[in-house]
Protein backbone atom coordinates (compact mmCIF):
# COMPACT_ATOMS: atom_id res chain seq x y z
CA UNK A 1 0.00 0.00 0.00
CA UNK A 2 3.07 2.89 1.03
CA UNK A 3 4.83 0.90 -1.88
CA UNK A 4 1.53 2.35 -4.09
CA UNK A 5 1.58 5.44 -2.34
CA UNK A 6 5.21 5.95 -2.82
CA UNK A 7 4.36 5.42 -7.04
CA UNK A 8 1.49 7.67 -7.40
CA UNK A 9 3.03 10.47 -5.73
CA UNK A 10 6.69 10.26 -8.07
CA UNK A 11 3.68 9.85 -11.39
CA UNK A 12 1.94 12.33 -9.87
CA UNK A 13 5.27 15.11 -9.43
CA UNK A 14 6.35 13.46 -13.41
CA UNK A 15 3.00 14.54 -14.75
CA UNK A 16 3.12 18.22 -13.08
CA UNK A 17 6.88 18.48 -14.41
CA UNK A 18 5.49 17.61 -17.68
CA UNK A 19 2.25 20.23 -17.88
CA UNK A 20 5.36 22.77 -16.41
CA UNK A 21 7.27 22.30 -19.55
CA UNK A 22 4.02 21.87 -21.77
CA UNK A 23 3.38 25.74 -20.17
CA UNK A 24 6.79 26.89 -21.22
CA UNK A 25 6.16 25.46 -24.90
CA UNK A 26 2.88 27.36 -25.05
CA UNK A 27 5.25 30.63 -23.66
CA UNK A 28 7.29 29.96 -26.47
CA UNK A 29 4.15 29.50 -29.40
CA UNK A 30 3.09 33.03 -27.93
CA UNK A 31 6.05 34.87 -27.83
CA UNK A 32 6.25 32.73 -31.90
CA UNK A 33 2.58 33.75 -32.40
CA UNK A 34 3.33 37.52 -32.03
CA UNK A 35 7.13 37.82 -34.13
CA UNK A 36 5.34 35.39 -37.22
CA UNK A 37 8.01 33.06 -37.04
CA UNK A 38 6.21 29.95 -38.92
CA UNK A 39 9.06 27.68 -38.82
CA UNK A 40 9.41 27.76 -35.04
CA UNK A 41 6.01 27.35 -34.61
CA UNK A 42 6.19 23.98 -36.64
CA UNK A 43 8.69 22.86 -34.24
CA UNK A 44 6.84 24.15 -31.05
CA UNK A 45 4.09 22.07 -32.79
CA UNK A 46 6.05 18.69 -32.61
CA UNK A 47 7.40 19.72 -28.68
CA UNK A 48 3.53 19.66 -27.90
CA UNK A 49 2.73 16.69 -29.59
CA UNK A 50 5.56 14.81 -27.89
CA UNK A 51 4.33 16.57 -24.32
CA UNK A 52 0.63 15.43 -24.56
CA UNK A 53 1.87 12.00 -25.45
CA UNK A 54 3.77 11.94 -22.59
CA UNK A 55 1.41 13.27 -20.39
CA UNK A 56 -1.53 10.82 -21.86
CA UNK A 57 0.89 7.90 -20.88
CA UNK A 58 1.42 9.33 -17.43
CA UNK A 59 -2.33 9.56 -16.78
CA UNK A 60 -2.89 6.12 -18.23
CA UNK A 61 -0.35 4.83 -15.22
CA UNK A 62 -1.90 6.61 -12.87
CA UNK A 63 -5.58 5.72 -13.50
CA UNK A 64 -4.31 1.88 -13.29
CA UNK A 65 -3.32 2.77 -9.28
CA UNK A 66 -6.31 4.73 -8.55
CA UNK A 67 -8.73 2.20 -8.16
CA UNK A 68 -6.12 0.35 -5.67
CA UNK A 69 -5.55 3.21 -4.06
CA UNK A 70 -7.17 5.87 -2.24
CA UNK A 71 -5.93 9.86 -2.16
CA UNK A 72 -4.30 10.16 0.79
CA UNK A 73 -3.69 13.92 2.08
CA UNK A 74 0.17 14.12 0.20
CA UNK A 75 -1.69 13.20 -3.02
CA UNK A 76 -4.49 15.46 -2.85
CA UNK A 77 -2.03 18.38 -2.51
CA UNK A 78 -0.41 16.30 -5.55
CA UNK A 79 -3.88 16.44 -7.30
CA UNK A 80 -4.73 20.39 -6.55
CA UNK A 81 -0.83 21.38 -8.08
CA UNK A 82 -2.12 19.65 -11.22
CA UNK A 83 -5.40 21.09 -11.07
CA UNK A 84 -3.63 24.65 -10.65
CA UNK A 85 -0.97 23.87 -13.83
CA UNK A 86 -3.71 22.68 -15.97
CA UNK A 87 -6.11 25.39 -15.67
CA UNK A 88 -2.65 28.30 -16.81
CA UNK A 89 -2.06 25.40 -19.26
CA UNK A 90 -5.96 25.91 -20.51
CA UNK A 91 -6.22 29.98 -20.13
CA UNK A 92 -2.72 30.46 -22.10
CA UNK A 93 -3.43 27.92 -24.86
CA UNK A 94 -7.13 29.91 -25.06
CA UNK A 95 -5.10 33.20 -25.26
CA UNK A 96 -2.94 32.07 -27.87
CA UNK A 97 -5.48 30.72 -30.31
CA UNK A 98 -7.71 33.86 -29.24
CA UNK A 99 -4.53 35.77 -31.10
CA UNK A 100 -4.89 33.81 -33.69
CA UNK A 101 -7.94 34.28 -34.90
CA UNK A 102 -7.70 38.01 -34.15
CA UNK A 103 -4.68 37.75 -36.64
CA UNK A 104 -6.52 36.06 -39.50
CA UNK A 105 -9.44 38.07 -39.35
CA UNK A 106 -7.50 41.06 -39.39
CA UNK A 107 -5.76 39.74 -42.45
CA UNK A 108 -9.18 38.56 -43.83
CA UNK A 109 -10.35 42.46 -43.61
CA UNK A 110 -7.37 43.74 -45.07
CA UNK A 111 -7.24 41.34 -47.53
CA UNK A 112 -10.76 42.04 -48.82
CA UNK A 113 -10.46 45.72 -48.44
CA UNK A 114 -7.46 45.77 -51.14
CA UNK A 115 -9.37 43.17 -53.17
CA UNK A 116 -12.86 44.85 -52.78
CA UNK A 117 -14.36 41.89 -52.50
CA UNK A 118 -17.62 43.45 -50.12
CA UNK A 119 -18.20 45.09 -54.09
CA UNK A 120 -18.15 41.87 -56.50
CA UNK A 121 -20.94 41.41 -59.25
CA UNK A 122 -20.83 38.22 -61.32
CA UNK A 123 -18.91 39.28 -64.40
CA UNK A 124 -21.14 36.20 -66.55
CA UNK A 125 -24.62 36.18 -66.99
CA UNK A 126 -27.28 33.09 -66.52
CA UNK A 127 -26.05 33.01 -70.68
CA UNK A 128 -22.52 32.97 -70.20
CA UNK A 129 -21.84 36.22 -71.66
CA UNK A 130 -20.12 39.08 -69.75
CA UNK A 131 -22.48 41.85 -68.55
CA UNK A 132 -20.11 44.74 -67.80
CA UNK A 133 -16.68 45.48 -69.52
CA UNK A 134 -13.52 44.01 -67.84
CA UNK A 135 -12.37 46.42 -65.08
CA UNK A 136 -8.63 46.18 -63.45
CA UNK A 137 -8.12 46.61 -60.09
CA UNK A 138 -5.12 49.41 -60.43
CA UNK A 139 -3.64 48.26 -57.07
CA UNK A 140 -3.16 44.61 -58.12
CA UNK A 141 -2.52 44.83 -61.34
CA UNK A 142 0.73 45.96 -63.37
CA UNK A 143 1.51 46.57 -67.33
CA UNK A 144 4.25 45.16 -68.83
Amino acid sequence: MEEDTAKLETLFQDKILLYRDLLEVLKEEKNCLIDANVDLLWQISSKKQSLISKIEAVKQEIMNYVPEVELSGRLSIFNIALINIKNEVHNLAKANKSFVEDYLSFLDEIIGAITNVSNIKPNYNNRKYMTQKKQTNMLLHMEV
